[in-house]
């Protein structure tokens, strides 16, 4: 079956782009996975790919910066198939009004950081219980960008506190044999990028990337599976820049 049989995993963000080709990946290697999205349909239809193919999954529209409905979700994967052991925090959002800090306005900041560092919180939270009892794995997709400096300074900041925190996490779980790493994508052909495709010929012509395209979305899940899989059990609080070399440019 794969490195994943017999486990289960929650995919946050799993209806599109690259978390739904995570969700694909770790049930092709024997995992049963819960889709969450804020995209009913879209987790949906991600579920019936992975069932069509053979595999068990679990799809659950949930906004995950409502803790509530985040406890909930997490609550309901774990009674539904007897515990958790892999969560991929994948779930994020780019404003396309996040152009400049003198003109992201208050909306900007608290939308963004809602999602993206304040739902990854509220899913960790919710599922570290469930992983310390089976000794599971985190693994959290921030960006490149909350490493290097960008045209979007809300979204890095974003993910810049998001990387921090999921280190923090990696010291404070790894008593408890719960290990916790962060990849850091760059451009992915994946609904978000449209988002902000108002600079076309950035995205069409990626500059200072030494691969120099825009990556499919398949090209993360590798490396996702690879830290959440046992191949993987002796690294925590590493962060895995996926991003074409970027970042070494």
């Amino acid at each position: 079956m794969g490195r994943f049989a017999g486990k289960i995993g929650i995919v946050t963000g799993g209806g599109k782009g690259m978390g739904r080709a995570i969700a694909l990946r770790m049930a092709r290697e024997g995992a049963d996975v819960a889709i969450l999205d804020s995209d009913g349909v879209a987790a949906a239809d991600t579920a019936a790919r992975i069932e069509q193919a053979g595999g068990r999954a679990l799809p659950l529209r949930v906004d995950i910066s409502r803790f509530g409905d985040v406890d909930a979700a997490v609550d309901r994967v774990a009674a539904h198939w007897g515990g958790i052991d892999v969560l991929v925090s994948n779930a994020g959002i780019m404003h396309p009004d996040d152009d400049m800090a003198a003109q992201a306005g208050d909306a900007v900041w608290r939308t963004t950081f809602a999602v993206n560092l304040h739902g990854a919180y509220a899913c960790i939270r919710a599922a570290l219980p469930h992983l310390r009892a089976r000794r599971g794995a985190i693994v959290v997709s921030a960006s490149n960008a909350g490493t290097v400096g960008t045209g979007r300074p809300v979204y890095g900041a974003s993910k810049a506190a998001l990387i921090a925190m999921t280190l923090a996490v990696a010291r404070e779980v790894a008593a408890n044999g719960v290990r916790a790493n962060v990849v850091l994508p760059g451009a992915f052909a994946t609904p978000m990028l449209d988002v902000v495709r108002h600079y076309p010929l950035t995205a069409r012509y990626p500059r200072h990337r030494p691969i120099d395209r825009i990556a499919d979305p398949d090209e993360i899940a590798g490396a996702v599976a690879f830290l959440a899989s046992s191949d993987a059990r002796h690294i925590s609080g590493t962060v895995v820049p996926v991003d074409g070399g970027s970042t070494a440019a």
